[in-house]
């Protein structure tokens, strides 16, 4: 929760309606009256920020092979 709190308000909404309530993307650039490109854009910086987010704070999650950092 605390990290959805550091986006900003355009990219959390369409990180929160894409990745967490599966909206489809054109869908949600109409209901944001944003243009498409615009939205993805968006989605990509939300989540870019997030990932930031959270390595900082937790420094030893599990790698994609899921070796622990720093193992």
């Amino acid at each position: 929760l605390e990290a959805l709190s550091t986006l900003e308000l355009d990219r959390r909404a369409v990180f929160v309606m894409h990745d967490l309530d599966g909206h489809a993307m054109p869908e949600i650039a109409r209901a944001l009256s944003a243009p498409l490109n615009t939205c993805y854009s968006r989605l990509r910086l939300a989540r870019e920020q997030f990932a930031a987010f959270v390595r900082r704070r937790r420094p030893e999650a599990v790698l994609r092979n899921g070796e622990r950092r720093g193992a």
